[in-house]
């Protein structure tokens, strides 16, 4: 099993973490704003929240608190 099909099987909830993430880091100043997008577009800063997820499914299921 590869990272893609892993996403593919935490949908809907990998989507909304990412536009949490997004929403979170959102900032009025630009250059942060680009420091922030290069450091999401890297695919390692993703295995965490990955994980959290996996973990969380197994254990029953995504919640908000997740």
């Amino acid at each position: 099993m590869d990272r893609n099909e892993i996403i593919s099987g935490l949908e809907p909830h990998w989507s909304r973490m990412q536009d949490l993430m997004r929403t979170a880091l959102q900032s009025d100043v630009d250059l942060l704003n680009r420091v922030n997008d290069g450091i999401l577009s890297h695919k390692g800063k993703m295995l965490r929240p990955m994980a959290s997820l996996l973990t969380a499914t197994s254990l029953g299921g995504v919640c908000e608190d997740t």
